[in-house]
């Protein structure tokens, strides 16, 4: 696929102030969706109001990343991997944006370890407790033999 140059921007304010998961999505958005415009981003994926914002935040996210309106809904034939993948073989660095949509699609993997950690974390506080247990039984068994 022939892809359009990155045409980045120095202004970095707007994409470190926007939670990198909402910039995976802002990114999403302008390179899967033809029909979506910085103010419908603004509005559905920042809770922001278009009226006051008019898609500026969302705007200057994509520019900081050099995506401008050639790329909007370039991929919106193809898997967020794919897409992925695409990128990743282009001559240009799109390493910033890969990794974005990367969040997307490692998510859910990322949470469902996360959830993994949390019920062994569980599993291990409660035989914690049962070993307490034994050991409180033990020393009042060693304590009742030594009042005899």
């Amino acid at each position: 696929m022939n892809l359009p140059n990155l045409k980045p921007s120095n202004r970095i304010r707007e994409f470190e102030n926007t939670p990198e998961v909402l910039s995976a999505k802002i990114v999403h958005g302008w390179l899967y969706r033809k029909d979506l415009g910085h103010r419908d981003l603004d509005r559905d994926i920042l809770n922001l109001n278009p009226n006051e914002t008019k898609g500026y935040t969302s705007m200057n996210v994509l520019h900081y990343l050099g995506l401008r309106s050639e790329f909007k809904g370039i991929l919106q034939n193809y898997s967020i991997p794919d897409g992925i993948e695409i990128l990743r073989k282009s001559e240009q660095n799109f390493n910033q944006i890969t990794t974005l949509l990367s969040i997307l699609v490692n998510g859910d993997n990322e949470k469902k370890t996360e959830i993994e950690q949390v019920e062994s974390l569980k599993t291990l506080e409660l035989e914690l407790k049962k070993i307490k247990l034994k050991i409180l039984e033990i020393e009042k068994r060693i304590n009742d033999l030594s009042i005899r």
